[in-house]
């Protein structure tokens, strides 16, 4: 008997007779290595599937984050450069007023809003895959945080500006009062005929000071106050013929003489530019003008220094 073999008897379960098949030791030993060969190496397989399967899943979820992060950091990116345009149009609106009231200029706390540092900022389109993916994500992370900030910087500057802007209408406004109430408008239309200061009178022929300017113009051109005020004389006055007096309130006061007529009367409360009489002749004239005077502090000032060129 040879013990190196063993038989293997089939018995089937029709017709046919018993089947035997002689397995020597060193075959059964082969092929149960090659089953135990087989089962690991689909046990691996399946594993190394299960990974890959896994893998892949973290994959398309970094994918996907990073097409989010990208939709955000183009949000970002757009709101930032909306909200930059408006923060530069209120500084330069800002400088622009503050130049013409003549104050010092004020600067908004400056803060890159472009998003152009890309030392921090990645370009889009990163890609995701490999042994950078996790720099890559932390990339994308710090992009989002960045564009946060950026955002964020110019959201604070934001009432800050809002104030200097409400601070600038106040002055506007008390601009536009101060500028109302000081003479600062032609009265009439027409040239001068005879300048604010010593000449020789068209009457006595003796050199005397001329405590304003004349402006030739036809006779009934409209008369406008220079400055809002409230009239203090209107009648006729001697030399002058009919004159209107106005006091303004800062301190001046404007003379309007030679008209042929005046639509107002004293206490009346007048506006800039609003018409109070009409050129004339009246009182001691040559022709028809206006004598128009500007008296600052109770002296007399030369008008073309209140005037617009």
């Amino acid at each position: 008997m040879n013990k190196n073999r063993f038989t293997v008897m089939l018995i089937p379960h029709w017709g046919k007779g018993p089947v035997t098949v002689s397995l020597s030791l060193k075959l059964i030993r082969f092929i149960s290595f090659c089953a135990a060969a087989a089962v690991m190496v689909l046990a691996f397989l399946g594993y190394d599937y299960l990974i890959m399967q896994s893998k892949m899943e973290e994959l398309h979820r970094l994918e996907a984050l990073n097409e989010l992060k990208d939709a955000q950091l183009e949000y970002f990116a757009k709101e930032t450069r909306e909200l930059t345009l408006k923060m530069n149009n209120i500084e330069e609106m800002d400088r622009e007023v503050r130049k013409l009231l003549e104050m010092d200029e004020f600067n908004l706390s400056k803060t890159d809003l472009t998003l152009k540092d890309r030392a921090i900022l990645p370009s889009r389109g990163l890609s995701i895959g490999g042994e950078d993916l996790g720099t890559n994500l932390e990339q994308i992370e710090l992009s989002a945080d960045y564009a946060f900030y950026q955002l964020e910087a110019v959201k604070n500057n934001l009432p800050a500006a809002g104030e200097r802007l409400e601070e600038l209408l106040v002055l506007i406004e008390e601009e536009k009062t101060r500028l109302a109430g000081t003479p600062s408008i032609w009265p009439t239309q027409g040239r001068i005929t005879s300048p604010f200061g010593y000449r020789r009178s068209p009457f006595t022929r003796r050199v005397a000071f001329h405590e304003g300017i004349d402006i030739g113009a036809s006779r009934g051109t409209p008369v406008k106050t220079a400055a809002d005020g409230i009239v203090t004389m209107a009648k006729y006055n001697g030399g002058f013929g009919r004159t209107v007096k106005i006091k303004h309130p800062y301190g001046h006061v404007t003379v309007y003489a030679h008209l042929t007529r005046y639509d107002v009367k004293e206490g009346d409360e007048v506006k800039q530019g609003e018409v109070i009489g009409y050129v004339g002749s009246t009182g001691y004239s040559t022709g028809s003008h206006l004598h128009y005077e500007v008296h600052v502090g109770g002296s007399p000032a030369d008008p073309m220094n209140f005037l617009p060129e």
